[in-house]
């Protein structure tokens, strides 16, 4: 599900499933739309299938699917509500971390890592849900490319099995 802000107008839609035959999850496409003095944003909200236990398979095509949309941070197709040239924001659950095959792939699309320094207090997961609640691995990512992103945050969200991050997306 997608929710927006009480009173800003955005489109969105959560995508069939897709990855491999044995190991797919959908995603989020939103736009929010432009403004006087900026140009519309995708936000893609990510949610790559996890490779454990034993099926890493859908990972890849997930990615690469993704980064076909994507070059120097805006889109370049229209997919979903989500347009031709609109810049983009990927947030969400990797499944993968910083450094990685999967993370490279997307920033080779012109995004940049918006949690870069922030070390190992990136860490999200495990974090209770069922899991051990101490989280050493980021897993949860923001990659923005032409559009902007502030006050980014984690907060602990009761039985879930990520810490959950809160931010500002904005157009430029």
């Amino acid at each position: 599900a997608v929710f927006c802000r009480q009173g800003w107008e955005c489109e969105a839609t959560v995508t069939p499933e897709f990855g491999s035959d044995s190991a797919k999850m959908p995603l989020a496409l939103v736009r929010l739309p432009a403004t006087d003095d900026a140009s519309s944003v995708c936000v893609v909200g990510i949610h790559g299938p996890p490779p454990a236990p034993f099926d890493p398979s859908g990972l890849g095509p997930y990615m690469e699917k993704v980064a076909a949309a994507i070059s120097e941070g805006r889109m370049v197709r229209d997919w979903g509500p989500c347009m031709a040239d609109d810049g983009v924001v990927v947030v969400g659950d990797m499944n993968h971390v910083p450094g990685s095959l999967a993370h490279r792939t997307l920033l080779a699309t012109g995004l940049r890592d918006g949690l870069q320094g922030w070390g190992v207090f990136a860490a999200s997961w495990p974090a209770g849900g069922g899991w051990p609640n101490f989280p050493v691995f980021a897993l949860d990512t923001v990659l923005v490319g032409q559009g902007r992103v502030g006050g980014v945050r984690q907060i602990r969200v009761p039985g879930a099995d990520h810490i959950a991050m809160f931010m500002t997306i904005g157009v430029e």
